[in-house]
């Protein structure tokens, strides 16, 4: 399949990339023709295509969704702190067996906040995270905790009052967190992780 960048068919944002490149080069004292080195010296694209895509990070392991600790509710035993408004059902559990599983950590910019990052997501076709899916990746690679302050977006709903509140999971080196909070909220100096993939496993 032939991959169609939605970023030329819309001139809008490829402008604003071109302009993000050349306010950069400029900022470094460069000028145009700088830019144009990307046409002519192909170890310059590969380097800039090699930033933009090789760093991001991935990370495909097995979840068993049948797990019963899934079917109980998170408690003050287990992490480090639940919010007192959660309820059960704001965990929504939407597969089941066991699944390989594809997520990415995806940085967090300055000053976003939740509702931002869901529109993000949306953008990118993300797929929402399970419970199941956030605390297997959280017991299974905890040296990503030693680096990152990293939460989840375990849940999304519409109250009465047609206000979105999300279930935040939160998580660093000093444990877990449950979050019930409006999407305004403002995240910063973390990591999201987002679901990429869910793919059954193979018979052997």
């Amino acid at each position: 399949m032939i991959y169609k960048s939605r970023i030329l068919s819309g001139a809008g944002t490829g402008f604003e990339v071109l302009k993000a490149l050349i306010d950069g080069i400029v900022a470094r004292g460069g000028s145009d023709d700088d830019l144009r080195r990307i046409l002519k010296e192909k170890n310059i694209t590969d380097a800039i295509c090699g930033i933009l895509v090789d760093n991001r990070r991935f990370f495909t392991f097995i979840v068993d969704f049948d797990q019963k600790c899934w079917k109980r509710f998170p408690t003050k035993e287990n992490y480090q702190h639940v919010n007192s408004d959660l309820e059960f059902d704001q965990f929504p559990i939407r597969f089941s067996g066991s699944l390989e599983v594809t997520v990415e950590l995806i940085p967090c910019e300055k000053g976003m906040n939740i509702e931002k990052h869901l529109s993000i997501c949306k953008e990118q076709k993300a797929l929402e995270i399970d419970r199941p899916i956030s605390e297997t990746f959280f017991k299974q690679f905890p040296e990503e905790l030693e680096k990152d302050y990293i939460c989840s977006v375990c849940g999304v709903r519409f109250e009465k009052n047609g206000k979105q509140v999300v279930s935040l999971m939160e998580a660093d080196k000093d444990g877990l967190a449950f979050s019930f909070l409006n999407t305004d909220y403002i995240l910063s100096d973390s990591k999201f992780l987002v679901l990429r993939e869910v793919k059954p496993l193979l018979s052997v």
